[in-house]
C-alpha cells in the first residue's frame, strides 16, 4: 500500500506491506471478509502519521500496536 502522510505540503508517502497472521482456516476465512475494513482503518492510521514519526522507533512500535488493534476490532 502507498498512503500519503501528515505532513506539510502532502509531499511524502510511506509504502508498506502488511501481513496477517491466523491461527486457523476458519480465522482466514473471516479475516478476508473483514479485510476491506481492516485494509481502511490501517490506511487512516498511517495517513494521520508524519515522516518524522514514523522514523523514530517509538513512532514505529506505536503504529504496529494501533494497527494490531485496528486488525483486532473491525
Amino acid at each position: 500500500m502507498v498512503v500519503n502522510l501528515a505532513d506539510p505540503g502532502g509531499e511524502r508517502v510511506a509504502q508498506i506491506g502488511i501481513t496477517l497472521e491466523v491461527t486457523d482456516a476458519k480465522a482466514a476465512d473471516t479475516v478476508k471478509s473483514y479485510l476491506p475494513t481492516i485494509r481502511s482503518g490501517i490506511l487512516l492510521l498511517i495517513s494521520q502519521r508524519t515522516a518524522e514519526e514514523l522514523l523514530s522507533a517509538d513512532g514505529k512500535q506505536k503504529l504496529a500496536k494501533d494497527i494490531l488493534r485496528q486488525a483486532l476490532l473491525p
